[in-house]
């Protein structure tokens, strides 16, 4: 507030943040992967063995997207929908949304399009999410289309929805979108993946 008019969200909420703990074992995890002993000797490695610790950290993680804004007291002083729901004043105003598809981005569903591992969830717990997983038999008939559409709702789609209802009570202006029109060709034809919607965003 008092910075800027408003803000445009594409895929993505206000639920993906760490705290301070959770952040310090993700550090640590990078440095071990890196054969380093603190963030110091980082700037001494050359892109190439930044990048393979990189991999490995994401591969040691116990969730989904391990690299992320850390809930620290102070550069992040608090959980951001906690935030606002405690802010004065009205948020200002917000478009967001995200695209039909956007599981699809991260690769193919399994042999078991069923299997789901905490490494796939990025917000819940793999027991929460499991309590819902179920209810999207009726929805969803296909078992591959079933896992992306959950995997995209926790990821991406809860969490919007969660973020304009929150700023929707504090009396701020939300605008809801939901991008479907399918790639024509390649790697993703057929569906709307993550970033499907850039090139209409940039007229290019």
């Amino acid at each position: 507030n008092g910075l800027s008019h408003g803000a445009i969200l594409q895929s993505g909420g206000a639920d993906a943040a760490s705290p301070g703990d959770t952040a310090a074992r993700t550090a640590r995890q990078f440095l071990d992967a890196a054969a380093v002993g603190n963030a110091t000797d980082l700037l001494r490695l050359d892109t190439d063995t930044l990048l393979a610790a990189q991999r490995k950290g994401i591969a040691s993680a116990g969730r989904k997207s391990p690299f992320r804004p850390v809930v620290d007291g102070t550069t992040l002083p608090d959980w951001p929908l906690a935030r606002i729901a405690r802010s004065r004043g009205k948020p200002v105003p917000l478009l967001l949304g995200g695209n039909r598809d956007e599981a699809v981005f991260f690769g193919a569903s399994k042999a078991d399009p069923a299997d789901v591992t905490q490494k796939d969830l990025t917000n819940m717990s793999l027991e929460g999410f499991g309590a819902i997983y179920g209810h999207y038999d009726p929805l969803v008939a296909d078992p591959a289309q079933r896992r992306y559409a959950a995997l995209t709702d926790e990821e991406y789609w809860i969490p919007t929805l969660r973020l304009a209802e929150t700023v929707s009570r504090r009396g701020g202006r939300t605008w809801l979108y939901r991008f479907e029109l399918p790639n024509k060709a390649g790697p993703f034809a057929g569906h709307v993946p993550h970033g499907a919607e850039l090139p209409f965003v940039w007229d290019n």
